[in-house]
């Protein structure tokens, strides 16, 4: 009995053999799903870590711009120009808003960078598509390519149309007096009670043109924001919020500039320019000035005030090949 016993032992074990085979290759499978398993995890932490980072700097962003926001109101914003006659506008009335015009394109810019971001699309690609030939020195230095395509946007058109034509001095006087009401307004609360002002529609053209569809679905999924705005509803965002603040602060130095005389004109350069230091001030501190360095793209317009230049702020970069003579262009 022994030995047939052991004979069958002999005889079962090619089906151990196969069943041992079986159970350690679903053993090695699970090994594999555990790792596996495992670095999802990691990746998915990591990502989520990511995200709170973004959403916690985005919310530091709005933080900062809601306390700049609040400085500017309760210290009177633009208090240089407090109790000042349209006869004694000054350059120095000028860049005071154009300084505090250009911190809020600058918010924004970095609201939007962000908001991007959050929503998974390639900030690289949206800087290539601003500046397809311009390589860029630091990753940090894509925020410039974000506010340049905000300010082109924000300035299209500025001192332009109709507007430019009736400099009469009613013309200069009535934008005078809007700008003072303007000024220490909510811009909001200033919408809400005059919703078909220029300004109301001013705001509508810059966030249609500003904030595009898909960019706007990618962002907020889907498009009730913008169907909002155009009906002349007022969103109650914190993006909307900022964005508002933006616009105003642009359209109080278009109604600045309309009340000067002559009118104030804007300029800006096209990538390939060479760089000059009467017109261009560069944003890169970093950047070696060379007799070869040129434009790569304006960030933000320079300016004509009673004879004076306000340099616009570029990016500089190497010059391109078969450089071609460019003159600037005037807005």
């Amino acid at each position: 009995m022994k030995r047939s016993f052991t004979k069958k032992q002999i005889d079962l074990s090619p089906q151990v053999a196969q069943l041992l085979a079986m159970a350690q290759e679903q053993q090695s499978m699970m090994s594999t799903y555990e790792l596996t398993l495992r670095k999802l995890e990691a990746e998915s932490k990591a990502k989520d870590a990511e995200t709170t980072s973004f959403k916690s700097q985005l919310s530091e962003s709005l933080s900062s711009v809601k306390a700049m926001e609040t400085r500017l109101n309760s210290s009177g914003s633009l208090s240089i120009l407090h109790g000042v006659e349209i006869r004694d506008l000054t350059f120095s009335h000028f860049t005071q808003a154009l300084h505090y015009a250009l911190r809020c394109v600058r918010s924004f810019a970095k609201v939007l960078a962000r908001e991007i971001e959050l929503a998974e699309w390639d900030l690289d690609l949206a800087v290539k598509s601003i500046a397809p030939r311009v390589a860029l020195q630091k990753q940090s230095h894509r925020i410039y390519a974000v506010e340049s395509f905000v300010n082109r946007v924000m300035f299209a058109g500025f001192n332009g149309g109709s507007r430019a034509r009736e400099h009469s001095w009613k013309t200069r006087r009535e934008r005078f007096e809007e700008f003072e009401k303007l000024r220490s307004s909510n811009p909001k609360l200033h919408l809400a009670q005059n919703p078909g002002s220029e300004f109301g529609a001013f705001l509508r053209s810059k966030y249609v043109n500003l904030v595009h569809p898909e960019m706007e679905r990618s962002l907020f999924g889907n498009l009730h924001q913008r169907s909002a705005v155009s009906s002349g509803q007022l969103p109650d965002t914190e993006f909307f919020t900022v964005f508002a603040e933006m616009v105003k602060r642009v359209w109080l130095l278009n109604l600045l500039s309309m009340s000067f005389h002559p009118q104030v004109s804007a300029f800006q350069f096209a990538p390939g320019c060479r760089f000059s230091e009467v017109y261009m001030e560069s944003v890169s501190e970093e950047e070696f000035v060379t007799a070869e360095t040129c434009v790569g793209f304006t960030v933000a317009p320079g300016f004509h005030v009673y004879g004076t230049v306000v340099q616009c702020l570029v990016y500089l970069s190497a010059p391109p090949v078969n450089r071609r003579s460019t003159r600037g262009q005037s807005r």
